[in-house]
């Protein structure tokens, strides 16, 4: 299991910080009282430490011998203190951690659990760096990888652009001002022209002393701006931030696309994305079919098991809907016990079939809620005849819907 490793003496106090990074970040914490428990306990290898919070100074360690033992050992290292030290500041500036914090209060608690979350989460994200400058891309690689960023490198924007090519899933651009063949104010508004900021931060580094340079880039595409020479703490926080405001995005686009009970898209989105589809299909040609389906009898179900059970088969519904129409290009929760699916590249006699089988599947399905167990059927109407509108193939599907409703439920009704 992978673990963080604590240096407190104070048990209880430990405690409370395990408590918290286990509460907030998800964390599974390991204790060591002091620098000597600690080493034995990482020597051991008895545990998977993939970061570690300590102090400047532990039981054991004298000025900051704890820290320079698990940043030899490429551990990703938080310090904590009781009060800011100005003194301690300057002593970590030239030591690649990946931050100093306060442990006073809960707040101060709260901004630990945080970074800890930030750096876990780092693991999935890619940063490109864009510098001409060998030492600074070595110091910068080497501080991010602190942080568990995966990093990319690239010499000029060109190059940067080739890059990105190759690594579309690159969240965070950070790049220099000039720069041969491709200086980075024309590498920004090329990345702009394909990216936009809340789904791909850029940040600019530049030492230039021309008035309005900053602005000159946060107008044209940069999310931030980071003047050299500048400081590992700045560098971090910056980084960082963007990528919290980039989680932000993704978690607000969710919410706005996403059904919250069972994950898929929810009825707005769904006209959204299959809009373009269907469009799409109609344009080039291609066969699709729009359908409409519920749950058979879902008031007796929540009558006779609560809506709590209710709620759990609706979730199943929408798990064997993704499970059973793999060629489907888009699955939505309409509303209540109403779910839509649009499917492209089958003839008609191909859709039915699929539906068919999905039908069978939740037929054969078994639900579970707490000790009760139960079973569900639905019904299914499909649309697979040329349509103008999406809106056209969604109102064909309902009536068909309807149709195997009147024809004894539990059925498929294509046309």
């Amino acid at each position: 299991m992978e673990s963080i490793l604590l240096i407190e003496e104070n048990a209880a106090f430990a405690r409370v910080i395990s408590a918290k990074l286990h509460s907030e970040a998800g964390c599974h914490t390991v204790t060591a009282a002091g620098f000597d428990e600690a080493r034995r306990l990482l020597e051991s290898g008895a545990e998977d430490i993939i970061m570690a919070v300590t102090g400047f100074s532990v039981a054991g360690s004298r000025d900051g011998a704890a820290v320079d033992y698990l940043l030899s050992r490429k551990i990703p290292t938080i310090v904590l203190c009781e009060k800011y030290d100005e003194t301690i500041r300057q002593r970590l500036a030239d030591k690649v951690v990946v931050d100093l914090l306060l442990k006073r209060t809960t707040e101060d608690l709260n901004v630990l659990a945080a970074a800890v979350r930030r750096v876990l989460g780092n693991r999935s994200l890619k940063i490109l760096l864009v510098d001409d400058a060998a030492p600074y891309r070595v110091a910068m690689r080497e501080m991010l990888e602190t942080q568990l960023y995966t990093v990319i490198e690239a010499a000029d924007g060109q190059e940067g652009l080739d890059q990105l090519e190759k690594h579309p899933d690159v969240k965070i651009i950070v790049t220099d001002y000039y720069m041969p063949v491709m200086d980075g104010f024309e590498f920004v508004t090329r990345v702009r022209k394909k990216h936009k900021r809340e789904k791909l931060a850029i940040i600019v580094l530049s030492g230039a002393r021309e008035e309005d340079v900053a602005a000159k880039f946060l107008k044209f595409g940069a999310n931030d701006f980071i003047k050299k020479p500048f400081s590992s703490e700045e560098f971090n926080w910056r980084i960082n931030l963007n990528a919290d405001h980039l989680e932000l995005m993704d978690q607000l686009r969710r919410t706005a696309n996403t059904d919250y009970l069972t994950g898929l898209l929810n009825r707005r989105a769904f006209y959204s994305a299959a809009g373009r589809l269907f469009f799409e299909a109609v344009a080039h040609g291609q066969e699709l079919g729009v359908a409409m389906l519920d749950i058979d009898h879902f008031k007796k179900v929540n009558d006779t098991h609560g809506h709590d059970a209710g709620d759990v088969a609706i979730k199943d519904l929408a798990a064997l809907l993704t499970l059973h129409l793999p060629a489907a290009d888009a699955i939505a929760r309409f509303g209540g016990e109403e779910f839509c699916v649009l499917a492209r590249g089958k003839n008609p006699a191909a859709v039915e079939e699929m539906f068919e089988s999905a039908r069978k599947a939740v037929e054969a399905a078994v639900t579970r809620h707490g000790d009760v167990t139960f079973r569900f059927t639905v019904s299914i109407g499909v649309c697979v005849k040329p349509q103008a509108t999406l809106e056209e193939a969604i109102t064909r599907a309902d009536a068909l819907l309807y149709e195997a409703k009147n024809g004894g439920r539990n059925r498929v009704c294509a046309g």
